[in-house]
């Protein structure tokens, strides 16, 4: 089984919980990929809709993205590794989601009684969201576990978790929020 980690912290200010769910993945005999969002060239979406019609899965911005892609339909698993921001995700994961467009059909389907792309590929990988409040917030807590269920009805996935972390969380309570995490998704 592979899994593509997507960490949106910043190199200074990265959080324990990589180190801690890479050591569960390899527990379970997972391999997977990390992408360091913050050092890679991502450019933003433009909306030109070329990975549509002029040319079909595939963005006609030329950058690291492309690896991105390349891992995620390869993968059983995607996690989403960020800091919590007013309930959503660090910027430089947003403008990674943007990019997934290519991932989509220009056909639509209905999933869950609405209308949504169809998956290009299948199966897709089932969503993690890892994200890490600055302090307890209920209310950034909730939008974050909100924003992970609308991505994954977005993705059409019927397995998905979110786990929240706390900076002051010691690092028992976050491997055991991380197993459950996984036990989620179904591992």
């Amino acid at each position: 089984m592979k899994a593509l980690i997507l960490n949106a912290f910043p190199e200074q200010k990265n959080s324990d919980a990589e180190k801690i769910l890479e050591s569960e993945l390899k527990k379970k005999g997972w391999r997977y990929d990390v992408f360091a969002l913050g050092n890679m060239d991502i450019k933003p979406c433009a909306s030109c809709g070329g990975c549509a019609t002029r040319s079909p899965g595939l963005c006609t911005r030329k950058d690291e993205m492309e690896k991105i892609l390349a891992g995620w339909v390869q993968s059983q698993l995607v996690v989403f590794l960020t800091p919590i921001s007013f309930g959503g995700y660090h910027s430089e994961l947003k403008k990674v989601i943007d990019r997934l467009l290519p991932l989509n059909t220009p056909f639509f389907t209905v999933y869950q009684g609405e209308l949504h792309h169809q998956n290009r590929y299948e199966p897709m990988p089932f969503l993690m969201t890892i994200g890490i409040l600055g302090e307890e917030n209920a209310q950034e807590r909730e939008a974050f576990k909100y924003l992970t269920e609308r991505n994954a009805v977005n993705f059409l996935l019927d397995r998905y978790s979110a786990v929240i972390i706390t900076e002051g969380d010691d690092p028992g309570d976050v491997e055991n929020q991380i197993e459950r995490g996984l036990k989620g998704v179904g591992e």
